[in-house]
C-alpha cells in the first residue's frame, strides 16, 4: 500500500465520518424532545438575560436615589446652619447608620433637626 493510497483512505474515512455526524445532528434537531429542549433553553436564556438587565437597572436606580437622598440631607444641613465640619461628621454617621438619617428626615421643624444633630454630635447614637 502506497503513502498516497493510505492518505486517500484516511481522508475518505474522515469525510464519511463528518457526513454521518451531520446526519445525526439533523436527525436530533428533528427530534421533538430535543427541539422542545432547545426552545426551552433559548427561552430560559432570554429570560435570564432580561432579568439580569432589570437587576442592573434597578441597582442603578437605587444608587442614584441614595446619592440624591444624601445630597438632599447635605443641603438641609447647610440650610439649618450646621458647621461644615459637623456636617461631615453627621453625614458619616448617616452613611454608617441609615436609620438615623431616617429619623433626621422625619423631623418636622428646623429646631427639631438642629436638636437632633446636636445629640448626634454629642455622641448620643455612638455604639
Amino acid at each position: 500500500m502506497s503513502m498516497n493510497q493510505s492518505q486517500s483512505d484516511f481522508y475518505g474515512n474522515q469525510a464519511a465520518s463528518q457526513s454521518s455526524c451531520r446526519k445525526r445532528l439533523r436527525s436530533k434537531s428533528t427530534d421533538p424532545i430535543a427541539s422542545s429542549m432547545n426552545r426551552f433553553f433559548d427561552m430560559m436564556k432570554e429570560a435570564m438575560e432580561k432579568t439580569t438587565e432589570a437587576f442592573k437597572e434597578f441597582g442603578q436606580i437605587l444608587a442614584t436615589n441614595k446619592d440624591n437622598e444624601y445630597e438632599r440631607i447635605a443641603h438641609e444641613l447647610q440650610r439649618i446652619d450646621i458647621r461644615r465640619v459637623d456636617q461631615v461628621r453627621v453625614m458619616k454617621m448617616f452613611v454608617q447608620k441609615p436609620e438615623i438619617a431616617g429619623i433626621f428626615k422625619a423631623s418636622d421643624s428646623d429646631k427639631d433637626k438642629q436638636q437632633f444633630i446636636m445629640e448626634i454630635l454629642a455622641g448620643e447614637f455612638d455604639d
